[in-house]
Formats: structure tokens, C-alpha cells, sequence
């Protein structure tokens, strides 16, 4: 599987597709183990955002680990009288499609893992 990702570009300039006002994403790709990580934050305060993610030449076998760090006021922190105010919440999913929907909501930080 590995051997179909290297060497394959993506046609389109990210900087012609821009700009991105909302949704900071970074993505990785260990090549020894096909193993892919997406990072994705929603910088808004008051604005859920769904987008798509598009895997150019596969989709991620499952299981999928999908982790969140969320809570409803943005300005929220952890502290000695609330430890746990501010946790990660955690779920596995099946699979993904190629081309596949996620909900990201305001001020969210979402992690998916997976192996391509």
C-alpha cells in the first residue's frame, strides 16, 4: 500500500485554495508502517465547521481513532478546584471512505489516526 502513496503529488496548489480562516489541518504519513495522522483545530470561537477529508489514493482500513479536545466555553482551563473541566474525548470508527464528512466544532481540537 505504501508503495501507491510514494511519489503520487496532490495536483493542486494550497495556496491557491486558500484562504483558511477557520480550520488550521496538518497531516503526516509514516511510510514504514502506512500509518496516517490528521490534526485538525477549529479556531473559531462560535463557528462548528463540517468539511470533507479526501484521501488521494486510499482510504484508511479500519479501525479509524478519532480523539477530541473540547468544551463549551472557549476560554475554559483545568485547575487544581476542576481538574478534569477540559478532558479528551475518545471514539473509534469502522472505516472512512475516500471522501469522507467530519463535524469539527467551535474552538475543538480533533486528532484521527489510522492505518492507510
Amino acid at each position: 500500500m505504501t508503495d501507491d502513496l510514494i511519489g503520487e503529488r496532490w495536483p493542486h496548489r494550497v495556496a491557491d485554495m486558500g484562504p483558511f480562516p477557520v480550520l488550521d489541518v496538518v497531516a503526516t504519513l509514516s511510510t514504514a508502517e502506512s500509518k496516517l495522522f490528521v490534526s485538525v483545530a477549529n479556531l473559531s470561537p462560535d463557528q462548528d465547521v463540517t468539511a470533507e477529508l479526501r484521501f488521494a489514493n486510499a482510504a484508511p482500513r479500519g479501525p479509524v481513532r478519532v480523539d477530541e479536545v473540547n468544551v463549551s466555553d472557549w476560554h475554559a482551563a483545568n485547575s487544581f478546584a476542576n481538574p478534569d473541566l477540559v478532558k479528551v474525548t475518545d471514539d473509534v470508527l469502522e472505516r472512512l471512505e475516500t471522501t469522507t464528512r467530519f463535524y469539527f466544532p467551535c474552538h475543538s481540537m480533533t486528532a484521527i489516526s489510522a492505518t492507510l
